[in-house]
Order: structure tokens, then sequence, then C-alpha cells
């Protein structure tokens, strides 16, 4: 019963760190995405 109680804290703490994981690499990529299309813009503004 105990090991069964650590396997399910485990797993929760797995899918609190993976939620995590996703949501710190959505966020990476949405703001390194933001900075891409800011740039573009930017020197298409620059340059056109």
């Amino acid at each position: 019963m105990l090991n069964f109680a650590i396997l399910e804290t485990g797993a929760f703490w797995w899918a609190v760190l993976n939620g995590l994981a996703v949501t710190l690499a959505l966020t990476t990529l949405s703001t390194g995405l933001g900075f891409l299309l800011g740039g573009i813009i930017a020197s298409v503004h620059i340059y056109g």
C-alpha cells in the first residue's frame, strides 16, 4: 500500500514537472516567434 502511495505521488509530481516543462517550452517558443516576427517586421520597415 505504501509503495502504491509513493508511486501515485511520484506520478503526480512527474505530471506537474511535465506540465511546467511544456508550459515553459510553449512560452519560450511563442516568445521566440514573437521576437522573430518583430525582427522581420522591423527589418521590412527599415529596409522597405
